[in-house]
């Protein structure tokens, strides 16, 4: 069960069998936002890692999605860190939802890496960063 208490913090059920934590790792930039709309998202900087923790005593089958955009052209994968490379997905501009294919994750940790084969890009405008991806929702669903 999940209760949302504002557009970005949620109430879950830790006792669901399907609750699994996700959480940032490497690869990402620190969170922006705009304080007028409070949109908020990241930027990756090469391969970006979500730590998966299943807690359940069996394996959970997730499906994600991720919304956001490119400044170039960018082929996207998602996969088990160790594991097969999924079929790309393309991104670029203007925002748009990319979905990836069902995975399987077992119990205790994992982690999630989200790639892409083009060079990072300069931010530009006196920023030093070198960017990916801008992720605006990153979104992992366990499938019942």
């Amino acid at each position: 069960a999940r209760r949302d208490v504002t557009p970005h913090t949620a109430l879950v059920d830790t006792r669901s069998p399907w609750f699994l934590r996700a959480t940032p790792a490497d690869g990402w930039h620190a969170e922006e936002w705009t304080p007028s709309t409070g949109d908020r998202w990241r930027w990756t900087a090469g391969d970006a890692k979500v730590r998966i923790e299943n807690p359940q005593a069996r394996p959970l089958t997730l499906v994600c999605a991720l919304k956001g955009w490119s400044g170039v052209e960018r082929d996207l994968t998602l996969t088990l860190q160790g594991g097969p490379e999924t079929e790309a997905r393309r991104i670029g501009s203007p925002q748009s939802t990319v979905r990836f294919p069902a995975f399987t994750v077992p119990p205790g940790e994992s982690v999630l890496v989200l790639r892409s084969p083009q060079p990072l890009t300069p931010a530009g405008g006196g920023d030093p960063r070198m960017l990916g991806v801008c992720v605006v929702e990153l979104a992992i669903e366990v499938l019942k």
